[in-house]
C-alpha cells in the first residue's frame, strides 16, 4: 500500500469586465472591479492506495468518502471556497474545468480530478453588500498501485459579472 498525499490546488480567477461602463441617455454607471479571493483551496487529504485503486469524493459541504481501494487515513482535507466581490446585486457567471490532471513531482504519474462540482453551478447574484460565496468540490479517481507521493495542479476558474 502506497501512502498519497494530494497537496492543495491553487485556484485562479480570470477576471473579464474589470471596468464596464453602462450608458443609457445622459447617466452612465461604471461597474466595480470584481474582486476574487480563495479562502481554502481544494485538498483531498491524506489517502492510501490499494492495488484495485477507487474513488475519493468531496462534496461542496466538505465531506470526503472514499470507496474501492482507496482509504482516507487523515481529517485535514477541504473543500474549495471562494469569495467574490463586486457590485450589488450584479450577475456573475464562471467556468471551472470538469476535469484537473494532478501531478506527481517526479512526472512519472498523475491522478485525475472528476466531476468538479461547485455551488452555487455556474451562476449566481452578488449580494446587496456585493458578496457571494463558491463553494467546490470533486471526484479524485485514484488508479491502482499509485505511486506514493505530493499530487498537486493549478486550477483556472474564469469568472465574468454584468
Amino acid at each position: 500500500m502506497a501512502w498519497i498525499r494530494w497537496v492543495r490546488q491553487s485556484v485562479h480567477a480570470s477576471c473579464f469586465a474589470l471596468a464596464t461602463l453602462f450608458a443609457t441617455a445622459s447617466i452612465a454607471h461604471a461597474q466595480v472591479p470584481l474582486i476574487v479571493v480563495s479562502v481554502t483551496e481544494l485538498d483531498f487529504g491524506k489517502l492510501m492506495g490499494s492495488a484495485s485503486g477507487g474513488t475519493v469524493n468531496l462534496t461542496d459541504g466538505g465531506v470526503r468518502t472514499t470507496s474501492g481501494g482507496v482509504t482516507g487515513v487523515d481529517l485535514d482535507y477541504f473543500a474549495v471556497e471562494i469569495e467574490i466581490m463586486g457590485t450589488p446585486n450584479a450577475k456573475y457567471v464562471f467556468d471551472e474545468p470538469r476535469k484537473v490532471p494532478l501531478a506527481h513531482p517526479t512526472g512519472g504519474a498523475s491522478i485525475e480530478i472528476r466531476a468538479v462540482d461547485c455551488n452555487p453551478n455556474k451562476r449566481g447574484t452578488l449580494d446587496t453588500t456585493g458578496r457571494a460565496t463558491i463553494r467546490c468540490g470533486g471526484a479524485l479517481v485514484v488508479p491502482a498501485s499509485p505511486l506514493a507521493g505530493l499530487y498537486a495542479s493549478t486550477v483556472f476558474i474564469d469568472f465574468d459579472y454584468k
